[in-house]
């Protein structure tokens, strides 16, 4: 009987939301202008490509945080509608799939 040496560890991916195919679509390098052959820009085609062709379009949650940073560093050249969704995105905390929250206790205790 042979057994597996190593545990897979594949990245889990989720499907993208609407609000991240917006963004994504938005951020095509179709669409704003990149620095020539940089990393946002190759992250950008790959994003727009899934959501544009991908059934279904899928995303981690890293990308996710990635490609609502972007929009804002990208700001200028996004319609206002895109940006106020970027925003609002980035207000809402990105919860990593396994973390662990500590419920916060503000009450100090003094001796």
């Amino acid at each position: 009987m042979r057994r597996s040496a190593t545990p897979s560890r594949a990245i889990p991916r989720r499907d993208m939301t609407r609000d991240e195919i917006t963004l994504a679509l938005a951020l095509s390098p179709l669409r704003v202008r990149y620095v020539p052959n940089s990393g946002e820009k190759r992250f950008a085609w790959t994003l727009a490509d899934s959501a544009e062709h991908g059934t279904p379009p899928t995303i981690t949650v890293r990308q996710a945080e990635h490609l609502v940073s972007l929009a804002i560093r990208m700001r200028r050249q996004l319609p206002a509608d895109v940006l106020a969704l970027a925003e609002r995105m980035a207000r809402r905390p990105m919860r990593r799939p396994g973390a662990v929250t500590q419920p916060s206790d503000s009450r100090e205790v003094r001796a």
